[in-house]
């Protein structure tokens, strides 16, 4: 199914198309179905993924990660392991 939703959206979105999810363990572990936020314009996802990240309740372990549709490469994210608050 998921690669059925992928090859569909592959067809129809711009490769300069970009949304951001939550994931648990890493930045490829979310719901391609669930996203938070979606823009052609990668800084704006950006934007979006650290102000949700920065506001978060300091119990909160899930990451956000911003993926480019086209191919479901991971064009970066927050809450990452090396983005841990010492």
């Amino acid at each position: 199914m998921e690669n059925d939703v992928m090859s569909l959206l592959e067809k129809q979105l711009p490769r300069s198309f970009y949304q951001v999810f939550l994931c648990e363990t890493t930045p490829f572990d979310y719901d391609p179905e669930l996203p938070l936020f979606q823009s052609n314009d990668l800084g704006r996802c950006h934007s979006f993924a650290y102000d949700e990240w920065q506001n978060r309740p300091a119990d909160f372990n899930q990451m956000y990660t911003i993926i480019q549709v086209f191919d479901g490469s991971c064009r970066g994210g927050y809450g990452f392991p090396e983005d841990k608050e010492e």
